[in-house]
This record gives structure tokens, C-alpha cells and sequence, in this order.
């Protein structure tokens, strides 16, 4: 593992807002979680093609502190900085702060050699309880 995420060699799956506009994804976004927490989304991946009446999802929203909303579809979105998203953009946007990090990455020989075939895994504790925020 190459220590790119602010020095860890794993980013945790937060994307947040600020009120001036910012988007803070990982250890950024999950360090200013305590102080925004209605803009700073997580877990968000348990949500992905979820229908919104589901009992399994209504169980779960009251723990979350952003704002959870149906489509029109019977999915959901979540919102936050002022526009909702669906969980698979929430997703995608930590997919392309992984992709700019590893462009950053030096290019020495041992990184040219392993980095063309960087693995990206995001974990999904399906199975997991959700806890409140303290």
C-alpha cells in the first residue's frame, strides 16, 4: 500500500460540503464531520439501490445526520451543499479524488512498475449495524 491519503494508505468513504462551496472527500471531510455533520455524507454505499419506503431503510435513516429524500423512481437521494445526489454520485466522486491522488503519486521505478495495476477496493459492511454519531 503507497501512503497517498494524507498520509494513510486508505481513505475513508466521506464526501463533504462546505458553506463556502468546498468538497472535502476523505480524512478532510471525515475530520470536519463533528461540526457539519448535515453536510458530510458516509456510509453511503449501504444505500445504493435501496428503495426509500423500505423498512430496512426507514430503520436506518433516524442514525444518519444528513438529509435522506425519495426519488421519483421509489430510490433515494441524499442532500447536502445545496443539491441532492444519488448515493452512486457520492460514490463516483470518492472514485475520482482516489484516481487524482494516484496521479500524483512520484513516478520512481518501483511505483511505474506496480501502479499501472492499482486495485481499488471499497468495502461494504452490508451486515453491519449502524451506530449514531457522538
Amino acid at each position: 500500500m503507497l501512503p497517498v491519503f494524507d498520509g494513510h494508505d486508505e481513505m475513508p468513504t466521506y464526501v463533504a460540503f462546505t458553506s463556502n462551496g468546498e468538497r472535502l472527500v476523505g480524512w478532510a471531510a471525515k475530520r470536519q464531520a463533528v461540526m457539519n455533520p448535515a453536510n458530510t455524507i458516509f456510509t453511503v454505499k449501504r444505500l445504493i439501490g435501496r428503495k426509500f419506503a423500505s423498512e430496512a431503510t426507514q430503520a436506518e435513516l433516524g442514525l444518519l445526520p444528513y438529509k435522506v429524500i425519495p426519488s421519483a423512481a421509489g430510490g433515494l437521494w441524499v442532500e447536502a451543499g445545496g443539491r441532492s445526489y444519488t448515493p452512486t454520485e457520492i460514490t463516483a466522486i470518492m472514485l475520482a479524488e482516489v484516481r487524482r491522488q494516484r496521479r500524483h503519486i512520484s513516478t520512481s521505478r518501483l511505483q511505474r512498475q506496480f501502479l499501472p495495476c492499482l486495485l481499488i477496493s471499497i468495502w461494504a459492511k452490508y451486515k453491519q449495524q449502524l451506530t449514531p454519531l457522538r
